[in-house]
């Protein structure tokens, strides 16, 4: 497996994390669950944000990255 392969499948990885963070999240904040989780509230927020914001660009940014 050469570096660029591994970069591929890194990447990937990201992606699915992202998704399943961003999935997770939206359920546990209409469940109310981060109301009692300030910090994670934030990152996920922000999270959400960057991530809606970036989709009308021709690209991904963890791609981009």
């Amino acid at each position: 497996m050469n570096w660029c392969w591994l970069a591929a499948n890194v990447v990937l990885g990201l992606h699915m994390a992202l998704l399943a963070g961003v999935s997770i999240g939206v359920v546990a904040a209409a469940l109310g669950i981060l109301s009692r989780y300030p910090s994670l509230a934030l990152g996920f927020w922000v999270t959400l944000l960057i991530t809606a914001l970036w989709q009308p660009l021709p690209s991904c940014a963890l791609t981009d990255i």
